[in-house]
This record gives C-alpha cells, structure tokens and sequence, in this order.
C-alpha cells in the first residue's frame, strides 16, 4: 500500500532559492562552495554526511546541523504549513523528456523491497543519525513495479484534472537551477487520502542507503516515489 503522507511543501517564493543543484554530481570542493555561496540552499539539510568521518560523534555533529538548518528554512517561511495526509502527483521536465511519479509513503514491515547494489555502513549509520535527529525524511527513495496498475490510474486520473478546464491548481510549479520544472498536485480520487495497493514486490530504482538508514533508525515508514 502506498500510504498517504504529512508534508511540508516548499513555497513557490522560496523553491528557486532552496532547491539545490544537483549535489551529489558535485566534488567535494564543489559541494562546499556551493554552501558557502547558497545559505538557503536544502543541502545544508540533506547533504549526505561524509563517509570518511572517522567517528560516530561527527555524524552527529553534522546531524544537529542538518536540523539546526532545516529549523531555520522553516522559521523563515521557506516551507508551508503541515499538510493533512496526502498522496501527491509529481511532473519533472527535463531535456525533452517527461516523467510522473507518485509521491506516498510506505510501511517497511509490509513489503518486500527488493535491491539491487550494496550499502556502505559509514553512509547508512550517517544517515540514520540525520534521521533520528531530523525526525523525517526528505528525500524519496524511487521504487517501481512490475504491475503499477493503481498508481498509474491515480497519476492519470491527476495529470487529465491538472490539464482541465478549470485545471486542477498545483501546490508548486517551479524551475530547477539545472533547468529542470517541477510541478507538484495533490493526487485526486478517494484514493489520494485512503492509499494506493500496489501488487508483488517493490523494486529500488534509487535509495538503498536511505532504505537501510531508516531501518537502523527504528523508522516504521519512509518516503517513496
């Protein structure tokens, strides 16, 4: 079951300045650079810690940061309020291409999530450190299926509303600084505050690091598209 979620959605204001470039493409050089000249920026929160850290205490160190960063976006109002639980349609256009997803959450303990490469621990304990001192997630993890009935009778059912007349108001329509767009809905159907069932295992495309970290932090659901 793909379950509804509670969310914070960046402010249309706000997302050109907060959405980073994409950061892991970046050297380490670059990644600091790119927070020295961005101080809105969302990597301050989500950056993954180094995995050369020599000692548990400075994932917490980098932990507390990440938190003390995402307190301070949200206390500027670079994020909305909470939102009830919600299934969400997602659009990315980038390079001539487009792609949907739909943006829930799912419980660990009731599927199967299939991987397909390895972890290192440095990274996962990192991360799960980040987690349970953050308290939530903000990065998805990318999943697919073999048989994606439901979800993609959701997206559809979304995307035709959304290109309606009257069309269905995105909650946030933006442009990456990579020059991608971004448009996000709230996903329509009773199906968008009750949740999605999805058949037979679920397969990580993106997220095997946040997948284990959550797991060593006692998460009982993670964020997926």
């Amino acid at each position: 079951m793909i379950e509804p979620v509670r969310a914070r959605i960046l402010t249309p204001e706000w997302a050109p300045t907060v959405i980073p470039a994409p950061y892991d493409s970046l050297t380490a050089d670059e990644q600091a650079q790119h927070l020295a000249d961005n101080p809105d920026s969302f990597a301050h929160v989500a950056g993954s810690p180094p995995e050369s850290f020599g000692h548990p205490t400075e994932h917490l160190h980098h932990a507390t940061r990440s938190t003390k960063a995402l307190e301070r976006l949200i206390g500027l109002g670079a994020f909305g309020t909470e939102q009830d639980p919600r299934l969400y349609v997602q659009r990315v256009e980038a390079d001539g291409h487009t792609q949907h997803a739909l943006l829930g959450s799912v419980r660990l303990e009731e599927h199967e999530l299939r991987p397909h490469e390895d972890t290192q621990p440095a990274r996962v304990h990192g991360l799960a450190m980040h987690f349970n001192e953050v308290g939530r997630m903000s990065s998805p993890v990318v999943l697919t299926s073999p048989r994606p009935v439901a979800v993609t009778e959701v997206i559809e059912a979304t995307v035709a509303a959304a290109e309606a007349d009257p069309p269905l108001p995105a909650v946030l329509d933006t442009k990456t600084v990579d020059g991608a767009r971004v448009t996000l809905w709230r996903a329509v159907t009773t199906a968008a505050s009750t949740g999605v069932a999805v058949e037979g295992p679920l397969y990580i495309v993106d997220g095997h690091h946040r997948i284990a970290a959550a797991r060593q932090a006692n998460f009982r659901r993670v964020l997926v598209a």
